[in-house]
This record gives structure tokens, sequence and C-alpha cells, in this order.
């Protein structure tokens, strides 16, 4: 019997060049925002820029939240293995465990909305109704942002990365030029609220065009069953369990920041943390190539492939990062001088010094993330996930405790650390399992 042929290249050339793509894509619209930010801040003042900056937050997380990173799974590891007429199976119901989260959670965001405006946010009483109307109207959009992010999970199974970047680079650039554009007009949060979600909608629609070839595939004999449906939501859970419980561990040592020292101590904190970890946008680009690429290995079969391509992305990011890591540590105190002027101070310094080895570690921890998760082991990452929030909580609340601001960065550089060692562990277990 004749194996099928893989659907897809996922060659070395293939994923360098997705990976450029994801580079250039995510990127160049930071440069807009260096220009743009300002001049929101400027105009809408720091109480309104920060609704609108709570909104690209939430649209942000719903865009990357649920079953579609279950879909790219799936979808890729079906291609690899040759067996196209599973696709149709795996969108529908991929696609519609998005729906009905996204109504579900667009219907709590809006039953939440006056609570959040009214006393969680601490919001002065006078823009409250503005903060209440424009999470109402983004509410509304929750199910259609996911839906997106499930599409454009599809498009990364196929490896085409290009498309998809095109897509993200002008909604990414349009979503800093468009409220300046509004207020301009002469409209407010509301309206710069409005704008946006028809601009991610518009994003989505163009997501939906490129990807819809997946539901004309029908059955073919020979593609044996397709994925269970408990298998894909299973998957698709733990990878929520992940998407939820991360930006918790990467931001729970602001928060303890503010509660032990003060919010200024935040401020001191945040300049060097958001210098230092601009350099996990190289992984961050390689990685989500790399694990669409390594389920259609998995699909394939090629174990061989797949350990492989998992030691030559690990170097590479070594390549790429190390010497940027360690120039920031070893010459900390004139970088940031340069950057910052007077209002650099040695507590700056020493964050920065703490957080460079623990960034480093991060950056690599991306590989045998990916691969995990590749391989359908998502149930691993969410559990180490888990398991890391109360090491972290408690590390981190002795350390800020006693140490302020360098405490922060120790507790954050040590949770990397961790983290590194149980997915690096997980990874070779799994992968050598697999030989």
């Amino acid at each position: 019997m004749v194996a099928p042929t893989p659907a897809v290249d996922v060659g070395g050339r293939v994923i360098a060049r997705n990976a450029l793509f994801n580079l250039l894509g995510q990127g160049l619209p930071l440069g807009v925002a260096l220009v743009a930010v300002p001049i929101l801040l400027r105009e809408l003042g720091a109480a309104r820029f920060g609704i609108l900056g709570l909104v690209w937050m939430f649209a942000t997380i719903f865009g990357d939240l649920g079953f579609g990173r279950a879909g790219t799974r799936f979808a890729a590891e079906a291609l690899g293995a040759g067996r196209v007429g599973h696709l149709r199976h795996i969108a529908g119901v991929t696609v519609a465990a998005q729906v009905i989260l996204g109504l579900a959670l667009g219907a709590l965001l809006a039953a939440l909305s006056g609570v959040l405006s009214g006393s969680v946010l601490n919001i002065e009483p006078a823009l409250a109704d503005e903060a209440r109307l424009s999470f109402l109207v983004l509410s509304v959009s929750v199910p259609v942002l996911m839906v997106g992010g499930a599409f454009r999970g599809f498009l990364e199974a196929q490896q085409r990365f290009g498309v998809v970047n095109i897509v993200r680079f002008w909604t990414s650039t349009l979503t800093y030029l468009l409220p300046l554009v509004v207020l301009a007009a002469g409209g407010g949060v509301v309206a710069i609220v409005c704008a946006l979600v028809v601009l991610r909608s518009l994003g989505v629609a163009a997501f939906w065009a490129a990807a819809r070839s997946f539901w004309c595939v029908q059955q073919q004999v020979g593609d044996g069953s397709p994925p269970a449906l408990r298998e894909i939501l299973t998957f698709g859970t733990w990878v929520t369990v992940s998407t939820v419980v991360s930006p918790v561990l990467v931001y729970a040592d602001r928060f303890l920041l503010g509660s032990l020292v003060s919010v200024a101590a935040v401020g001191v904190y945040t300049a060097p943390y958001e210098v230092i970890t601009r350099i996990l946008l190289v992984p961050a680009a390689l990685a989500s190539t790399l694990f669409p690429a390594v389920s259609a290995l998995a699909g394939m079969g090629v174990d061989e492939g797949l350990r492989r391509t998992s030691r030559r992305s690990v170097a590479v990011v070594v390549a790429l990062v190390a010497p940027v890591a360690i120039t920031f540590m070893l010459f900390a105190e004139p970088l940031l001088g340069v950057w910052l002027g007077a209002e650099a101070t040695p507590e700056m310094v020493r964050a920065l010094q703490l957080l460079a080895p623990g960034v480093m570690l991060n950056a690599m921890a991306f590989i045998p993330f990916s691969v995990l998760q590749g391989v359908g082991r998502a149930d691993l990452t969410g559990k180490f996930h888990l398991l890391e929030l109360p090491i972290h909580g408690a590390l981190a609340w002795w350390l800020i405790g006693r140490f302020g601001v360098a405490g922060a960065a120790a507790a954050w550089s040590l949770r990397a650390a961790i983290d590194a060692a149980l997915l690096f562990g997980a990874a070779h277990q799994v992968t050598r399992r697999a030989a």
C-alpha cells in the first residue's frame, strides 16, 4: 500500500522564509506605533488612552484565545499525512467551538462592562459611560475575533504565512493609524472602538476568503477516520489554559511590585523590561511557523526530521538572541543612559542585568513549547503553567518584599528558568519516545 503524499512543504527553507514573514508582519507596525502612540496619548489624554489600550489588549487576547490553535495543529497533521479529506471536519469543529465560546465570552464582557468601567478598573466617573460603551461595542465583535483566529490558524497549517502577514501587517498598522483619522474627524473613544471593530472584522473576512478552500475538500477513500471531536476539544482546552495563565505569569511581578512597593517602582521596572523583552519577537516569529511544521512532521511520521528541525531552531534562537542578551547584561548602564538619559537609574540597570539571562532562557523555551503542542501534548504545557503559578507567586512575593525592583527582575528570570527546564525536559522525553 502506497502511503499518502504530504500536502504541505515543511522544509528548513520554508520555515526560515515564514519566520521572516512573521518578523516583518509583526515588527514593521511597531514603527508606526512609535509615532502614533504619543500623538494618541496627547490628544486623548491619559485616561481615555487607557480605555483604548484596554480595548487593544482585549481584542488581542480574544483573537488568540480558544480552539484556533487546535485547528492549526490537527489541520497541519492531516496535511502532513496527506489526508486532506479531514480538513473540512477539522475546520467545522474548530469554527463551531470558536463561535460558541465567542458568544459566551462576548456576553460575559457585555454583562461585566458596567462593573469594569464603574469600579474594577478605577475609571473616573466622567469617563465611565465612554468606557462602558466601548466595552459593549467590543463585546459584539468577540465571536468574530475568535473565528478570525481559527481562519488564520488554517492558513498557518498550510504554511501560508505570506498571506497571514499581509493581512496582519495592514490590520496592525491601521490599528494605530485609524484612531488618528477618527480623532481628526472629531470622533472620540467610542467612535475609535467602532472603527477598530470594523477594521478587525474586515481582517477576519480576508482570512476567511484565503482559507475558504478548507470547506471545499470532501472525504476521500483511504483518508481514514478524522480526529474525534473530543480529541480536538481537549487539545484546545489545554491550549486555552496556557493562553489564560501565561499572561498572569508574565505580568504578576508588576502587580506585586505595585502592591508591595509602589506604583513608581512599577515604572522603574517597566522601562528595562520593555526594552529587553522586545528581542522575544525573534523566537516568537520562528515558533509560530515551527508549530504547524512540527504538526505536519508528526503527521508524516518523520521523527528524525522533527528532532533535527527542533535542534536547528534552538541553535538559530541562541545565535540570534544570545549576543543581544549578553550585550544588554554587560553594557546595561551605558545602553540605558543613551536611551533614557538622566531618567536611567541604578535600579533600572540592575533590573536589566537580571532580566537579560531570563529573557535568553525564555527565548529558547519557545521552541520546546511549540514542539510539545505540535505533537499534541498541549496538556503538558498547560500543566506546567498551572504548576508554575503558585511557585512564581511565592518567589515573586518574597523577592520583591526583600529587594524591590531587583527582586521582581530576579523572580521573572527564575520563573523563566523553571519553565525552560520543564519544557526542554518534556520535549526531550516526548521526541525520544517517538523514535
